[in-house]
């Protein structure tokens, strides 16, 4: 399941427990090694949602901005699902760098939202903001994963209107959240913009530096 950091297939800890569960499964069900195959994945992408909305959860407590960090979280998953962006190697790595993210753009919301900005400057934020989405997402969405990549263009097609679909959608409820000078409004044009970057090509170098930092697989290629 992409989240933040895109597909992640390296074998680590989650991904071995992921494996387990699904050969055991499967040898249950009396599934081939195909259709194991499928469980696995299937698993992996619960088992990264539950431990990284755990962990949002707890940072959102600590920080008492639980609502900020879930409207990144939602806005850049939904998002991302049909735009595709830069990938990390690992569950690790993407779990991780997706809290970090999650927890700095909410943040960042809910202080912006105490700046108490006139109206006009919270729309002029909001224009500002889509424009350079939609500009972005037309010229470079969908991004496909290096382990997944996209080779129907109906496919293709899908994902392209879904993106813009999720954007139209975001766009509505900021406007919604920017009325009331919630940080919610705030954090949402953040997330929209952190996944626009995604998708330009410094947007996947910075991905692939963060991926090679977090796991210290210095000079891996994007």
């Amino acid at each position: 399941m992409l989240i933040i950091c895109g597909s992640c297939e390296s074998v680590i800890p989650l991904e071995n427990l992921a494996n387990r569960l699904a050969e055991k499964l499967a040898a249950s069900l009396g599934y081939d090694a195909e259709k194991q195959a499928v469980i696995a994945y299937g698993l992996k992408g619960i088992l990264q949602l539950l431990v990284l909305a755990l962990l949002l959860l707890v940072l959102g407590l600590l920080f008492s901005a639980v609502g900020a960090l879930f409207t990144v979280y939602l806005t850049v998953a939904l998002y991302r699902k049909y735009s595709g962006g830069g990938h990390a190697s690992s569950m690790e790595v993407c779990t991780l760098f997706s809290g970090i993210i999650c927890l700095l753009l909410g943040l960042s919301g809910k202080m912006m939202a105490a700046w108490t900005l006139p109206l006009w400057s919270r729309f002029l934020l909001l224009f500002l903001t889509f424009a350079a989405a939609f500009l972005i997402t037309f010229q470079k969405a969908p991004i496909d994963s290096p382990n997944k990549p996209i080779r129907s263009p109906e496919k293709r097609g899908r994902m392209r209107r879904g993106s813009f679909l999720v954007l139209a959608a975001a766009f509505l409820f900021a406007c919604f959240f920017l009325i009331r000078n919630s940080g919610c409004g705030y954090a949402l044009l953040l997330a929209v913009l952190w996944q626009a970057f995604t998708l330009t090509p410094p947007g996947v170098a910075f991905i692939g530096l963060i991926d090679r930092i977090f796991s210290g697989k210095a000079g891996r290629s994007y």
